[in-house]
């Protein structure tokens, strides 16, 4: 595919005019670094391949040796994009059983610790469930997966913008963001 200056241009300045939206307030960073933010989050490629598919399937029998026993739980950790909730730079890792560092200093906690406050919790469909501290938003939609109605609240502001814009959030809307401390 050949791209014409033309082209090139007017998305250059589709891009601007959506870095001085409100967007741009609520932001990770700021001028060219929010340029590059913007322009690599627009062309990222939310796909979901068999090779995503497979290494999903591969964390999953491992968290099965680790003692994880509830099929519900382990089932909807298969079908949930693990690599969607992290920056593109991870999409290599994203089905290792590690934590991964995201936004504002904070991290996806490991599949094993999701896994295993899941099976504790023992969720039924239509339970409430309240979360403090919202993160990635993985805990949340793995909840959701099993019928919970989930309550999450998360303290930093621009990991509760990013979720307002997280296109996998309209799939799940038994989850109900709130912003403040928790």
């Amino acid at each position: 595919m050949t791209f014409r200056p033309l082209a090139l241009k007017s998305a250059k300045l589709s891009i601007l005019s959506f870095l001085n939206s409100e967007f741009l307030s609520t932001s990770l960073f700021t001028g060219g670094d929010a340029e590059f933010f913007i322009f690599a989050h627009l062309m990222r490629n939310f796909e979901d391949s068999y090779r995503h598919k497979g290494l999903r399937k591969h964390l999953i029998d491992i968290l099965r040796s680790k003692g994880i026993t509830d099929e519900r739980i382990l089932e909807a950790m298969n079908t949930i994009p693990r690599h969607y909730f992290l920056d593109s730079a991870f999409e290599n890792v994203a089905y290792e059983d590690k934590a991964f560092p995201i936004a504002e200093s904070q991290t996806i906690s490991q599949p094993y610790t999701v896994a295993y406050q899941t099976q504790l919790l023992d969720v039924k469909p239509f339970d409430k469930v309240l979360e403090i501290g919202t993160g990635s938003g993985y805990q949340a939609i793995v909840l959701a997966a099993l019928g919970a109605q989930v309550y999450t609240i998360e303290r930093q502001k621009a990991l509760f913008e990013q979720h307002k814009k997280f296109f996998l959030r309209s799939k799940y809307p038994s989850i109900k963001y709130f912003f403040g401390d928790g």
